[in-house]
Parts: structure tokens; C-alpha cells; sequence
């Protein structure tokens, strides 16, 4: 099942949900570069599914997985 595309204002109201008003907080929780946060929250980059599923558990307070 293919999730629709997360949108800049999105990945902005996900940062503000989050706490993050910054982008390299946002870099950091997710662990990216700050560039590409900003390019999320520009749009100039699309937001793949595995940093969609990093939002997710960012937003969850979900620690590393762990077997």
C-alpha cells in the first residue's frame, strides 16, 4: 500500500507537534543532515517512507528498536 507523499506544511506541523523549532532539531531526531531537513520543510526534497516511519516514531517517543 503506497502512503501519499508528505507535504513541507506537514513536515513543519510534525517539527511544531514535536517540539522542534529548529531545523537541526529536527536533523537530529531523525538523523539527517540539516540540509535535508531543509529541504523537506522547502519542499525542494521529497520525504521517503522510511523518514515518513522516523516522523512516526520521532512523534511517539519510540527509542531504537530492540529485540
Amino acid at each position: 500500500m503506497k502512503q501519499a507523499a508528505i507535504t513541507p506544511d506537514e513536515f513543519r506541523q510534525w517539527m511544531n507537534a514535536c517540539n522542534l523549532s529548529k531545523y537541526q532539531e529536527a536533523a537530529d531526531a531523525l538523523g539527517i543532515s540539516l540540509d535535508t531537513a531543509k529541504s523537506y520543510g522547502s519542499g525542494r526534497s521529497p520525504i521517503n517512507g522510511t523518514v515518513a516511519l522516523a516522523m512516526r516514531a520521532v512523534f511517539h517517543k519510540m527509542g531504537p528498536w530492540t529485540p
